[in-house]
């Protein structure tokens, strides 16, 4: 069984699609038997994510547009360049890099607790939100006919 909460999976559509999860791709991935890195590398590797984001952007700019889609702002200069630095030295993945992310604004340097909070409150919101744009095209397929009219509204 998956060891997948809707949490994580919210987690990764935000970061690598920018929109929520829709509900019957939620139900899928929660029953596929993936871990959550499986999770992330599944999700990078969809069209979605590489006609949207990949395609033309460098690696800086990709990283850049993770913070945006976790926590709502650009990567600090200092976490840019180490990102950066790391995926093209080999020692990370772009496939992976949203859940360390995560893990990193869960789990904040000491100089850097100020914008971990921050970011692990922007992520919370976005989740939350998701969710419940979520359950309510679950509930109401109708109204909500498609999640890709949310997401162009939105931008």
């Amino acid at each position: 069984m998956s060891t997948l909460t809707t949490t994580q999976l919210q987690q990764q559509y935000i970061a690598y699609f920018g929109r929520p999860g829709d509900p019957a791709g939620i139900k899928y991935w929660s029953t596929s038997g993936l871990t959550e890195k499986q999770f992330a590398e599944k999700i990078h590797a969809q069209d979605e994510y590489k006609n949207t984001t990949i395609s033309t952007k460098s690696t800086e700019e990709q990283v850049n547009t993770l913070y945006t889609n976790l926590f709502g702002r650009q990567a600090d200069a200092a976490g840019l360049i180490y990102w950066t630095a790391e995926i093209e030295a080999g020692r990370k993945a772009l496939s992976s890099l949203a859940l360390d992310l995560i893990w990193a604004a869960s789990n904040p340097i000491a100089a850097n607790t100020t914008q971990g909070e921050a970011d692990a409150l922007a992520l919370t919101n976005k989740v939350a939100a998701a969710k419940s744009f979520t359950a309510d095209v679950k509930a109401d397929p109708i109204r909500h006919d498609d999640i890709t009219r949310w997401c162009s509204l939105s931008e």
